[in-house]
């Protein structure tokens, strides 16, 4: 009888012990999530100190979500940096008809004979249909990657 009232409380203690460290570890773990959140940086994940392996497949499943987190969030930063090398693309290849239409129209104004007022007409038209046609390939890209990103 004290027999089993031995193997009983040792049992009961055992149990204990894990309920106290699981909760403890729990307890680190609802502290890491936290931090987690608040000190995001690359790389960093959770971890066990203490071996159970339902809370090994738990951390493992938030382990994949912050990777996957992590890997939407360098997509968007590339995206950005894709964006702000399209509008700079998009300032040089415009600037640079514009800047001929200017100097062009100011050319006209003090052109003398009626035949270099046609030779700047027809430069001048010339550049316009470059900024028409690039206006128009920008326009069409983006529909395009509008439509793109809505599939």
């Amino acid at each position: 009888m004290y027999l089993l009232i031995g193997v009983l409380t040792s049992i009961g203690l055992f149990y204990a012990m894990r309920f106290y460290i699981i909760r403890r570890e729990i307890r680190r773990l609802t502290k890491q999530i936290g931090e987690l959140g608040v000190n995001a940086c690359y790389g960093q994940r959770l971890y066990l100190e203490e071996n159970d392996r339902a809370l090994a497949k738990a951390i493992l499943e938030i382990n994949r979500i912050v990777d996957g987190y992590e890997n939407k969030l360098r997509r968007i930063g590339e995206m950005e940096r894709n964006i702000r090398l399209a509008i700079s693309g998009i300032s040089h290849d415009l600037r640079t008809p514009l800047t001929s239409v200017a100097g062009y129209l100011q050319l006209l104004k003090k052109a003398p004979s009626p035949e270099k007022q046609k030779e700047y007409l027809g430069i001048i038209l010339d550049s316009v249909r470059v900024i028409q046609e690039l206006t128009e390939s920008f326009y069409e890209l983006s529909r395009l990657e509008l439509d793109e990103n809505n599939y």
